[in-house]
């Protein structure tokens, strides 16, 4: 979902809202998600606002010297498949995941772990 705000004269946010397929899905599913949200970014004007919210899904890990500017210094955990689409569509389009940005503990930077997973 998206919507678009006319602040003032040329001013303009885009939200988008997106809900990823999990890891269970199959490989197209998630291809295709990213893809479509690659066509939603690629069609948002440059010099807009881009707000880009949702529940991707991913884990994209801590390492935050491969990922510049994508990822800040305060990831969690190691990166799955779906952290490396999201990464990689953010790379292309110079996105930083902001809740890596900002210190916070640990119990916070996720909104669900699996019972048997420790990262």
């Amino acid at each position: 979902m998206t919507l678009t705000l006319e602040l003032e004269l040329e001013t303009r946010v885009t939200l988008v809202s997106s809900y990823a397929p999990t890891m269970s899905r199959p490989d197209e599913e998630r291809d295709e998600f990213y893809q479509q949200l690659r066509e939603v970014i690629g069609g948002i004007r440059h010099k807009d606002t881009l707000i880009l919210m949702g529940d991707f899904n991913a884990r994209v890990g801590s390492d935050f010297q491969s990922w510049k500017v994508v990822l800040g210094h305060h990831g969690v955990g190691r990166m799955n498949e779906n952290g490396l689409h999201l990464l990689s569509l953010f790379r292309e389009f110079n996105i930083t995941i902001t809740n890596t940005v900002f210190q916070q503990k640990n119990c916070r930077k996720t909104t669900w772990l699996h019972p048997r997973s420790n990262s």
